[in-house]
């Protein structure tokens, strides 16, 4: 599989040109590509007067790849390799099950890592449930526009967090990133 980078495409042209683009950079005929794949996408919005998409593809040929690749010369394609993530046999030998503490992002992959494992994780989380929390943010935000900002009063009893992760906490409070014991 070749990958190709910093294939450029207008916020007006459809993707079907990526294949002509793709062999046009590898130089060969548009017949001997037999798949192509997105494999990222984005915006690039550096220059005001020029929005366009940029394109990272990998692309199946019926050609030698490799020698395709050196007759190139280009930086923008090179030999992919797809990745693919074998979770290690399970080794343990311990009678008792796991236990994970915290079902933030984190939480929730160790506990389903471990489950496929077959595990049986235990995963605990303190305070409320996610509806409860959302109620009780909910509530809060009610009362906030009658007598300010529920964080910075400290109107909550300081075990339970907000419904918002780290970086939306930062943005309610203004952008700052100054240490706050309010969470923690």
């Amino acid at each position: 599989m070749i990958r190709i980078n910093e294939i450029k495409l207008s916020l007006d042209e459809e993707e079907s040109l990526l294949s002509a683009k793709a062999s046009k950079i590898l130089k060969i005929n548009e017949k001997y590509i037999k798949s192509l794949t997105i494999y990222k996408k984005s915006i690039d919005a550096r220059k005001k007067d020029d929005v366009h998409f940029t394109y990272s593809v990998d692309v199946e040929i019926a050609l030698d790849e490799e020698q395709i690749t050196r007759k190139c010369k280009s930086n923008k394609v090179s030999l992919a390799k797809p990745y693919v993530y074998e979770v290690p046999a399970c080794q343990r030998k311990s009678e008792f099950r796991p236990i994970v503490v915290g079902f933030g992002p984190a939480g929730m992959l160790a506990g389903i890592v471990l489950a496929e494992a077959g595990l049986r994780p235990i995963i605990l989380e303190r305070g409320k449930g996610i509806d409860e929390r959302t109620r009780d943010v909910n509530e809060r935000s009610v009362r906030r526009r009658r007598s300010g900002n529920f964080l910075r009063r400290k109107a909550h009893d300081g075990y339970k967090k907000p419904l918002y992760p780290q970086g939306a906490r930062r943005t309610l409070r203004g952008g700052r990133a100054r240490g706050n014991s309010l969470f923690r």
